[in-house]
């Protein structure tokens, strides 16, 4: 009936207020999940750059380590 009285009017475009307020929601939740999805994939882009370095790392100081283990070794033979 509502909307036949809409018709006749000739306001068919018009939404009612609770289908506005629910799209404004829609839209809101849609823009917050696309803004923390895109901060989730930088953070985790950027910490595999951390973890690669940090990798990167832990590999030279333990070649040092191993060189200087050997080195101070052969000196004891010596």
């Amino acid at each position: 009936m509502e909307g036949d009285l809409r018709r006749l009017r000739g306001d068919r475009d018009k939404k009612s207020v609770p289908h506005c307020i629910v799209h404004a929601c829609m839209n809101g939740l849609f823009f917050l999940t696309t803004e923390l999805h895109q901060k989730y994939i930088k953070i985790t882009s950027l910490l595999r750059q951390i973890a690669g370095v940090q990798q990167n790392y832990i590999k030279s100081t333990s070649k040092v380590h191993h060189f200087y283990v050997t080195f101070t070794s052969f000196l004891r033979q010596i």
